[in-house]
């Protein structure tokens, strides 16, 4: 989870220096609580530099409910009340089979049952490690051969469909495999 905010400066400097100091040792605490996730993952703070916003704090975390829970107490937080939401943005990370798909299309080709033996052969592997499950619509899209993995439009990574209700396109990724 992504999370861009704007301090409510006018606010704080309006606070007695007493408070000021509470609300800045509650969120260092906060964010050493938060830093390492209990089940696994991380957070952090960054302050940003030019517009948009003051801060961005980023949350990994295994599950969504997780996430929620530090979303939540960075809101209930004593910083939180003087924090102003700007953007953010939830963002799954999954098992790619980037790697995979390159080196396999190099030594066959693509949409060959060789190449598809190939693949299988990594999707069989991540799905034994203990490390990260493969995201089996990934791994369906990549065998199914209607799937067109050659050419993927990009999105403009600024106008999101919900808001504009259009897509906005700032181009087309195109893979050719070496001859």
């Amino acid at each position: 989870l992504h999370q861009v905010f704007s301090a409510d400066w006018a606010g704080l400097r309006a606070l007695p220096s007493e408070q000021r100091a509470w609300i800045g040792a509650d969120a260092a605490s906060l964010f050493t609580e938060i830093a390492e996730g209990a089940d696994g993952g991380w957070s952090a703070g960054f302050k940003l530099v030019g517009g948009g916003g003051d801060w961005l704090f980023v949350h990994f975390r295994p599950t969504l409910d997780e996430l929620a829970e530090v979303q939540r107490r960075v809101s209930d937080s004593a910083l939180g009340v003087h924090l102003r939401r700007e953007y953010d943005y939830l963002s799954v990370t999954e098992a790619g089979l980037y790697h995979a798909t390159a080196q396999a299309a190099q030594e066959a080709k693509p949409g060959s049952d060789e190449y598809r033996r190939m693949i299988q052969e990594a999707i069989d592997a991540e799905g034994a490690s203990d490390h990260l499950p493969v995201v089996v619509a990934a791994a369906r899209a990549v065998m199914d051969p209607v799937f067109d993995l050659t050419e993927v439009q990009v999105m403009d990574g600024v106008h999101h469909p919900s808001d504009t209700g259009q897509l906005h396109t700032a181009g087309v990724l195109r893979f050719t495999p070496a001859p």
